[in-house]
């Protein structure tokens, strides 16, 4: 401070500080350009001065500490989120993949299931086939036999069944 020297008056001392225009200024400043104004020794406003920066500093030390802080503890949720994430994916991919076999064994069951019932079925078939053949062969004997005793009685009126 005792090197700084005003720029209007070069061989006089910054020793006052006007609290108006918030600058430093000399005696004769004071006396001239400031007149008027409220001012203070510089002795007198250094110490105040330091000890507001002192407190500034202090209260930006103490975010700077809460901010990392909070910095670290965003950090630490961001991988905890993360690992959340892969924990649910992992167990929704593995339910997927369970999902997927019972879909495929329930499939391969109904598959197996119809093919048993559609055997089933041709079975019945087939037999209603037979049965329906036999019945059909004991029609046609009944129907030769029939014939056979008719024919000689029609065949007298000039009718003729089929053989």
């Amino acid at each position: 401070m005792e090197d700084e020297y005003c720029e209007s008056h070069l061989r006089k001392r910054l020793k006052f500080f006007d609290q108006m225009c918030d600058q430093l200024v000399c005696r004769d400043c004071l006396l001239t350009d400031h007149q008027g104004h409220k001012a203070t020794k510089v002795d007198n406003v250094v110490p105040k001065a330091k000890d507001r920066i002192s407190r500034i500093k202090h209260n930006v030390e103490l975010e700077i500490k809460t901010n990392d802080s909070k910095r670290t503890e965003a950090k630490s949720d961001l991988a905890n989120y993360d690992l959340s994430v892969q924990i649910v994916r992992e167990e929704l991919d593995k339910i997927h993949q369970e999902l997927a076999e019972c879909i495929e064994e329930l499939t391969n069951e109904t598959v197996r299931e119809l093919k048993r019932l559609a055997a089933q079925a041709r079975e019945k078939q087939q037999n209603f086939i037979r049965e329906l053949e036999k019945n059909m062969r004991g029609l046609y004997k009944r129907e030769r036999s029939h014939v056979r005793l008719w024919n000689p009685c029609l065949s007298i009126s000039g009718f003729e069944l089929r053989k």
